[in-house]
């Protein structure tokens, strides 16, 4: 409950003021909007008083007959010190989780980019392979090419024998036959 004094020195409503101060209403809405505004200037009507009473006991009795005491006091105070550890150890866990997730998050894109390392090494390998492959094809090409050239040049060396085109060679078979006819 909030009491003002002072009400009569007020220009507009108490609820125009309280809503003009941020802080005010705040102490206001605390109190789940229990205030009284008591006019100073009238010392003498008792009304105030009897009014205030009766929201105090409203307030009591929605607190099941329960004042206000020292030990509630105390209660809240405990509550306050021990209020900041709870969230602390609360916040802690959260920051916990969240670090939780994130390394498992890094866990698992650590896991993906592994296994596409190994896929492009594996890949590379593969390509390798094929190179070294169509290498050895190449150089058996090669050799098979190198092998029928020769083969016929081979061959066209003993068909140019066999035909004696040669000046040196028609002289020499020439006396060869005049010789075997003699």
């Amino acid at each position: 409950m909030v009491l003002f004094t002072h009400g009569d020195e007020l220009t507009g409503s108490i609820e125009e003021f309280t809503e003009a101060n941020k802080a005010l209403k705040e102490v206001v809405s605390r109190c789940e909007g229990g205030y009284q505004v008591f006019n100073n200037q009238d010392m003498e009507d008792r009304n105030q008083v009897v009014e205030l009473l009766l929201k105090v006991d409203a307030v009591v009795a929605a607190n099941e007959g329960n004042y206000y005491t020292s030990d509630s006091y105390q209660d809240v105070e405990l509550m306050l010190k021990t209020k900041p550890e709870e969230l602390k150890k609360m916040y802690e866990e959260k920051l916990q989780d969240i670090q939780r997730e994130l390394e498992n998050g890094f866990a698992e894109e650590m896991k993906k980019l592994q296994k596409r390392i190994e896929t492009l090494t594996a890949s590379e390998h593969e390509k390798e392979k094929i190179i070294g492959e169509l290498d050895r094809l190449n150089k058996c090409k090669m050799a098979e090419y190198q092998r029928y050239y020769e083969a016929k040049l081979r061959e066209a060396r003993q068909e140019a024998e066999q035909t004696c085109t040669h000046p040196n060679m028609i002289k020499k078979k020439a006396t060869e036959t005049i010789e075997l006819n003699k």
